[in-house]
């Protein structure tokens, strides 16, 4: 049985069995899977919390109990690995009972790898695409009907938060005259969210070759612009807006390489589950990360030379070069376009369908992990 206990209560517990989880859920990596890999399991610790886990963490509870590393985020797979392999020879942990469910299949080799060096090939990893699933499971794609809403614009675009970076992605649409094809909303600027964010706010620290078009600016934040409250990022009503467009523009969490952090989440994983095409304001080779995990993108068909862009304002300029493109398509040119996309949308679906019905590999289950199997 799991017990879950908040993070200040972690030390604190005289209990035999307990799960502790930093970020997220760990219902949201199980729940990927069609078998259980829940029970007699007694440990859920994230990878990143291995450096904060004290001795008696170890040598208090884990026994012969069995314990899950996982994490919603990119890992560095050396530092974790060797963290791991420190503590199964420390405290002389059998392997067989250690398992690790992470985020990105491009991940699972090279820790694999590691440890098969290491001699400790018996410790199970898994890949879960938890960003990839989370949304199937939020939205509810098992009842979802793609064909139900007509297609009347050429873009989406949809920020949950206030960055200067996608206000600057924002305002070239605006002054491309490029937001008029576009269904968009800026959520943090709707009045019902604690901190809306002001006009002032919007014009602070312009790129120089904006400030010629303030007064644009300024009419577009007090007349037109279209803002809705998108604190939930499964919000229905953000779903249909993104099916009534032809083309996804994804405002990733990240547009600078993290060392630890997100860098595929479920923004870049909708317009997959949508069956659209899509570009990505992320980091740099964040399409050769989808990629990597199986995807195909849209090389060839929509310009996707941004993607190896290292500085983020030429990158941010290309993807709105591109789009600005894909905007002046005369609608002949624009919908063949879309139907060259078509073969790579339906690979993608594919590929998330692949994800969604893995079963967990025998040695999961078996008596040497659950002691049950």
């Amino acid at each position: 049985m799991i017990q879950y206990f908040d993070n200040n209560q972690m030390y604190n517990l005289d209990k035999e069995t307990f799960s502790y989880g930093a970020i997220g859920s760990i219902w949201e990596h199980i729940k990927t899977f069609n078998n259980t890999i829940s029970q007699n399991v007694s440990f859920v610790v994230d990878i990143h919390n291995i450096d904060i886990l004290n001795d008696n963490f170890f040598i208090t509870f884990l026994g012969n109990n069995n314990i899950i590393f996982h994490t919603e985020h990119k890992i560095n797979v050396e530092y974790f690995s060797q963290k791991l392999m420190a503590k199964i020879k420390q405290f002389q942990i059998d392997p067989k009972k250690i398992f690790v469910i992470i985020a990105h299949q491009n991940q699972l080799e090279p820790l694999k790898t590691i440890f098969i060096q290491n001699h400790l090939e018996h410790i199970n990893i898994l890949c879960s695409m938890m960003w990839l699933l989370w949304p199937y499971y939020r939205i509810n794609f098992e009842n979802f009907d793609f064909t139900s809403i007509k297609v009347d614009k050429r873009f989406s675009i949809f920020s949950r938060r206030y960055t200067y970076w996608r206000r600057n992605l924002y305002l070239d649409l605006l002054i491309r005259d490029i937001l008029p094809n576009t269904t968009y909303t800026f959520s943090n600027l709707h009045p019902d969210i604690d901190d809306p964010k002001s006009l002032e706010q919007m014009l602070e620290n312009l790129p120089d070759y904006m400030e010629d078009h303030k007064t644009t600016i300024s009419n577009w934040f007090e007349n037109d612009l279209y803002s809705i409250n998108f604190d939930d990022p499964f919000n229905p009503q953000i779903t249909k807006l993104m099916q009534k467009a032809a083309i996804n523009i994804v405002l990733e969490t990240h547009i600078i390489e993290q060392s630890n952090g997100v860098s595929l989440t479920e923004k870049t994983y909708k317009p997959i589950l949508l069956k659209k095409p899509f570009l990505v304001y992320g980091i740099p080779n964040i399409l050769g990360m989808l990629r990597e995990n199986g995807f195909r993108t849209f090389h060839g068909i929509i310009d996707e030379s941004y993607d190896s862009i290292q500085d983020e304002n030429e990158r941010r300029l290309a993807i709105i070069q591109e789009v600005d493109r894909l905007n002046k398509l005369d609608i002949d040119s624009f919908t063949s376009v879309l139907k060259q996309c078509e073969s790579i949308c339906e690979h993608n679906f594919e590929v998330f369908e692949y994800y969604k019905n893995r079963q967990l590999p025998d040695n999961f289950t078996n008596r040497y992990i659950f002691g049950s199997k």
